[in-house]
Protein backbone atom coordinates (compact mmCIF):
# COMPACT_ATOMS: atom_id res chain seq x y z
CA UNK A 1 0.00 0.00 0.00
CA UNK A 2 1.33 2.94 -0.88
CA UNK A 3 1.93 5.28 2.42
CA UNK A 4 1.23 9.03 2.22
CA UNK A 5 3.77 11.33 2.42
CA UNK A 6 4.16 13.50 5.93
CA UNK A 7 4.75 16.95 6.56
CA UNK A 8 5.29 19.09 9.86
CA UNK A 9 3.78 22.26 7.70
CA UNK A 10 0.26 22.40 6.80
CA UNK A 11 -2.61 25.16 5.56
CA UNK A 12 -6.18 25.54 5.86
CA UNK A 13 -7.66 24.22 2.70
CA UNK A 14 -9.82 27.31 0.69
CA UNK A 15 -13.28 26.31 -0.71
CA UNK A 16 -15.33 27.86 -3.00
CA UNK A 17 -18.30 27.26 -5.00
CA UNK A 18 -17.07 26.71 -8.44
CA UNK A 19 -17.76 29.93 -10.94
CA UNK A 20 -19.78 29.30 -13.51
CA UNK A 21 -17.36 30.79 -15.76
CA UNK A 22 -14.98 28.20 -14.83
CA UNK A 23 -13.54 25.59 -17.22
CA UNK A 24 -12.78 22.01 -15.15
CA UNK A 25 -10.72 19.70 -17.26
CA UNK A 26 -10.81 16.06 -15.89
CA UNK A 27 -7.16 15.14 -15.21
CA UNK A 28 -8.59 11.07 -13.62
CA UNK A 29 -10.05 9.21 -10.91
CA UNK A 30 -8.81 7.31 -8.28
CA UNK A 31 -11.53 4.32 -6.71
CA UNK A 32 -11.72 4.01 -2.57
CA UNK A 33 -13.51 1.29 -1.04
CA UNK A 34 -15.44 0.93 2.28
CA UNK A 35 -15.12 0.04 5.66
CA UNK A 36 -11.26 1.79 6.28
CA UNK A 37 -9.59 4.14 4.81
CA UNK A 38 -7.45 3.31 1.81
CA UNK A 39 -4.08 5.62 0.00
CA UNK A 40 -3.97 6.62 -3.21
CA UNK A 41 -1.85 8.37 -5.34
CA UNK A 42 -2.97 10.69 -8.72
CA UNK A 43 0.55 11.53 -10.65
CA UNK A 44 -0.65 12.55 -14.20
CA UNK A 45 0.01 16.09 -14.68
CA UNK A 46 1.42 18.07 -17.96
CA UNK A 47 1.78 21.53 -16.49
CA UNK A 48 0.51 23.61 -13.96
CA UNK A 49 -2.87 24.38 -12.78
CA UNK A 50 -4.61 27.55 -10.79
CA UNK A 51 -6.62 25.15 -8.85
CA UNK A 52 -8.10 21.63 -8.25
CA UNK A 53 -11.99 20.01 -7.76
CA UNK A 54 -12.59 16.78 -6.08
CA UNK A 55 -16.13 15.05 -6.91
CA UNK A 56 -17.08 11.73 -5.60
CA UNK A 57 -18.99 9.50 -7.73
CA UNK A 58 -21.34 5.95 -6.81
CA UNK A 59 -21.34 7.23 -3.50
CA UNK A 60 -20.04 9.74 -0.34
CA UNK A 61 -16.60 9.79 0.45
CA UNK A 62 -14.99 10.87 3.10
CA UNK A 63 -11.11 11.79 3.11
CA UNK A 64 -9.28 11.87 6.57
CA UNK A 65 -6.71 13.80 4.39
CA UNK A 66 -5.69 14.67 0.75
CA UNK A 67 -2.31 15.99 0.44
CA UNK A 68 -0.94 17.56 -2.82
CA UNK A 69 3.00 17.36 -3.98
CA UNK A 70 4.75 20.60 -5.95
CA UNK A 71 7.19 20.32 -8.14
CA UNK A 72 10.00 21.88 -5.44
CA UNK A 73 9.32 18.90 -3.21
CA UNK A 74 6.78 20.80 -0.43
CA UNK A 75 3.50 18.94 0.38
CA UNK A 76 0.78 20.62 1.43
CA UNK A 77 -2.47 18.81 3.10
CA UNK A 78 -5.40 20.71 1.13
CA UNK A 79 -8.39 19.12 2.51
CA UNK A 80 -10.04 16.56 4.69
CA UNK A 81 -13.73 15.74 5.48
CA UNK A 82 -16.69 14.49 3.59
CA UNK A 83 -16.97 14.93 -0.35
CA UNK A 84 -20.83 14.55 -1.12
CA UNK A 85 -21.67 12.54 -4.01
CA UNK A 86 -21.45 14.41 -7.14
CA UNK A 87 -21.03 17.76 -5.24
CA UNK A 88 -17.97 19.50 -6.12
CA UNK A 89 -15.17 20.55 -3.72
CA UNK A 90 -12.71 23.18 -5.22
CA UNK A 91 -9.47 23.57 -3.70
CA UNK A 92 -7.21 26.76 -4.29
CA UNK A 93 -3.78 26.02 -3.87
CA UNK A 94 -1.62 27.96 -1.23
CA UNK A 95 0.92 30.75 -3.17
CA UNK A 96 2.21 30.82 -6.07
CA UNK A 97 2.56 27.34 -6.12
CA UNK A 98 0.79 25.89 -9.06
CA UNK A 99 3.22 22.83 -10.42
CA UNK A 100 1.98 19.51 -8.99
CA UNK A 101 3.75 16.34 -8.93
CA UNK A 102 1.26 14.30 -7.03
CA UNK A 103 -2.01 14.17 -4.83
CA UNK A 104 -1.95 11.48 -2.36
CA UNK A 105 -5.58 10.85 -0.96
CA UNK A 106 -6.27 8.90 2.49
CA UNK A 107 -10.13 8.17 1.61
CA UNK A 108 -12.77 5.68 2.32
CA UNK A 109 -16.46 5.14 0.66
CA UNK A 110 -19.25 5.86 2.94
CA UNK A 111 -21.53 3.20 1.16
CA UNK A 112 -21.43 -0.64 0.82
CA UNK A 113 -19.98 0.01 -2.28
CA UNK A 114 -16.81 1.08 -3.68
CA UNK A 115 -16.73 4.80 -4.91
CA UNK A 116 -14.58 6.72 -6.74
CA UNK A 117 -12.83 10.43 -6.35
CA UNK A 118 -12.69 12.47 -10.13
CA UNK A 119 -10.05 14.99 -9.63
CA UNK A 120 -10.24 17.91 -12.26
CA UNK A 121 -8.20 21.00 -12.74
CA UNK A 122 -9.13 24.71 -13.48
CA UNK A 123 -5.71 25.08 -15.79
CA UNK A 124 -6.59 28.49 -17.21
CA UNK A 125 -3.70 30.25 -18.21
CA UNK A 126 -1.50 27.61 -18.44
CA UNK A 127 -2.79 25.83 -21.38
CA UNK A 128 0.25 26.76 -23.69
CA UNK A 129 2.73 24.76 -21.11
CA UNK A 130 0.47 21.75 -21.10
CA UNK A 131 0.59 21.94 -25.01
CA UNK A 132 3.91 21.48 -24.76
CA UNK A 133 4.41 19.00 -22.32
CA UNK A 134 5.76 15.41 -23.59
CA UNK A 135 2.41 13.95 -23.10
CA UNK A 136 0.39 16.27 -25.15
CA UNK A 137 0.02 14.33 -28.25
CA UNK A 138 -0.34 10.75 -26.81
CA UNK A 139 -2.53 12.08 -24.02
CA UNK A 140 -3.71 15.55 -22.90
CA UNK A 141 -4.91 16.53 -26.47
CA UNK A 142 -7.23 13.61 -26.55
CA UNK A 143 -8.68 13.84 -23.16
CA UNK A 144 -9.11 17.75 -23.48
CA UNK A 145 -12.39 19.49 -25.42
CA UNK A 146 -10.08 22.93 -26.23
CA UNK A 147 -11.35 24.54 -29.17
CA UNK A 148 -7.86 24.47 -30.88
CA UNK A 149 -8.15 27.34 -33.68
CA UNK A 150 -4.50 27.71 -33.31
CA UNK A 151 -3.10 24.43 -31.36
CA UNK A 152 -4.23 21.87 -34.96
CA UNK A 153 -6.38 19.82 -32.99
CA UNK A 154 -9.53 17.99 -33.03
CA UNK A 155 -12.63 18.64 -31.08
CA UNK A 156 -14.01 15.86 -28.63
CA UNK A 157 -17.41 15.21 -27.90
CA UNK A 158 -18.46 13.11 -25.55
CA UNK A 159 -20.71 10.23 -27.68
CA UNK A 160 -21.91 8.23 -24.20
CA UNK A 161 -20.96 5.73 -21.78
CA UNK A 162 -21.61 2.04 -20.93
CA UNK A 163 -21.13 -0.53 -18.30
CA UNK A 164 -19.77 -4.01 -19.16
CA UNK A 165 -19.82 -6.76 -16.55
CA UNK A 166 -19.05 -9.71 -18.26
CA UNK A 167 -16.49 -11.80 -20.44
CA UNK A 168 -19.62 -11.21 -23.24
CA UNK A 169 -21.24 -8.20 -22.35
CA UNK A 170 -22.48 -6.12 -25.73
CA UNK A 171 -23.49 -2.93 -25.82
CA UNK A 172 -24.69 -0.14 -27.96
CA UNK A 173 -24.35 3.69 -28.43
CA UNK A 174 -26.23 5.85 -30.43
CA UNK A 175 -24.89 9.55 -30.68
CA UNK A 176 -28.30 10.94 -30.61
CA UNK A 177 -27.81 14.62 -32.05
CA UNK A 178 -24.16 14.02 -32.78
CA UNK A 179 -25.05 11.42 -35.25
CA UNK A 180 -24.76 14.42 -37.92
CA UNK A 181 -21.50 15.22 -37.43
CA UNK A 182 -18.50 14.58 -39.62
CA UNK A 183 -16.59 12.47 -37.13
CA UNK A 184 -12.89 11.21 -38.12
CA UNK A 185 -12.14 8.87 -35.15
CA UNK A 186 -13.47 7.64 -31.95
CA UNK A 187 -11.79 7.30 -28.31
CA UNK A 188 -13.01 4.60 -25.82
CA UNK A 189 -11.80 5.64 -22.03
CA UNK A 190 -11.98 2.92 -19.13
CA UNK A 191 -13.15 4.64 -15.79
CA UNK A 192 -13.62 2.23 -13.05
CA UNK A 193 -10.74 -0.20 -13.91
CA UNK A 194 -9.07 -1.68 -17.24
CA UNK A 195 -10.80 -3.00 -19.93
CA UNK A 196 -9.87 -5.18 -23.07
CA UNK A 197 -12.35 -5.54 -26.03
CA UNK A 198 -13.12 -7.85 -28.58
CA UNK A 199 -14.82 -5.73 -31.10
CA UNK A 200 -15.89 -2.42 -31.94
CA UNK A 201 -18.39 -1.51 -35.04
CA UNK A 202 -19.51 1.58 -36.06
CA UNK A 203 -22.98 1.96 -37.95
CA UNK A 204 -23.27 4.73 -40.52
CA UNK A 205 -25.96 6.97 -41.82
CA UNK A 206 -25.71 5.33 -45.21
CA UNK A 207 -26.64 1.53 -43.37
CA UNK A 208 -22.90 0.49 -43.84
CA UNK A 209 -20.71 -0.89 -41.10
CA UNK A 210 -16.86 -0.86 -40.53
CA UNK A 211 -15.08 -2.87 -37.65
CA UNK A 212 -12.37 -0.58 -36.34
CA UNK A 213 -9.13 -1.72 -35.72
CA UNK A 214 -8.45 -2.65 -32.40
CA UNK A 215 -5.91 -5.21 -30.87
CA UNK A 216 -8.30 -7.91 -29.13
CA UNK A 217 -5.04 -8.67 -26.57
CA UNK A 218 -4.61 -4.69 -25.94
CA UNK A 219 -5.48 -3.65 -22.37
CA UNK A 220 -6.83 -0.60 -22.16
CA UNK A 221 -5.85 1.30 -19.46
CA UNK A 222 -8.51 3.27 -16.98
CA UNK A 223 -8.53 6.65 -17.52
CA UNK A 224 -6.33 6.33 -20.31
CA UNK A 225 -7.48 7.67 -24.16
CA UNK A 226 -7.31 5.04 -26.95
CA UNK A 227 -8.26 6.72 -30.18
CA UNK A 228 -9.81 4.62 -33.05
CA UNK A 229 -9.36 6.05 -36.33
CA UNK A 230 -12.59 5.81 -39.26
CA UNK A 231 -11.56 4.05 -42.18
CA UNK A 232 -12.99 5.40 -45.59
CA UNK A 233 -14.54 8.77 -46.43
CA UNK A 234 -18.02 7.79 -44.23
CA UNK A 235 -18.25 10.18 -41.51
CA UNK A 236 -21.90 9.88 -39.98
CA UNK A 237 -22.25 7.59 -37.83
CA UNK A 238 -25.72 6.30 -36.00
CA UNK A 239 -24.39 3.46 -33.99
CA UNK A 240 -21.25 2.17 -32.11
CA UNK A 241 -21.35 -1.52 -31.43
CA UNK A 242 -19.17 -2.37 -28.64
CA UNK A 243 -17.79 -6.27 -27.29
CA UNK A 244 -15.61 -5.46 -24.00
CA UNK A 245 -14.65 -7.16 -21.00
CA UNK A 246 -13.59 -5.86 -17.30
CA UNK A 247 -9.60 -6.68 -16.32
CA UNK A 248 -9.56 -6.97 -12.26
CA UNK A 249 -12.75 -5.30 -11.73
CA UNK A 250 -16.15 -6.70 -11.74
CA UNK A 251 -17.55 -4.36 -13.65
CA UNK A 252 -15.90 -1.12 -16.02
CA UNK A 253 -17.68 1.71 -17.87
CA UNK A 254 -16.27 3.16 -21.05
CA UNK A 255 -16.57 6.75 -22.33
CA UNK A 256 -17.03 6.97 -25.90
CA UNK A 257 -15.80 10.09 -27.40
CA UNK A 258 -15.87 11.48 -31.11
CA UNK A 259 -13.76 13.76 -33.26
CA UNK A 260 -14.76 16.83 -34.94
Amino acid sequence: MKRLLMTTCAVGLSLAATPASAAWDKLGSVSVQSNRDHDRVYDRFGGPVERLQFVAEHGDVYCRSVRVTFGNGHTRRVFSGRLNEDRRRVVDLPGDQRNIRRIDLRCRSLENNSARVRISADIGRYRSAWRQSPDWGRWWSHMFTWNADRAGMYHWVRLGSRNFNGRRDRETIRPGRYRARDLTAIALTPRDGDARCSRVRVEFANGRTRTLNIDRSDRLREDRVHRLDLPGNERNVTRINMACTPIGERNVTIDVYGAI
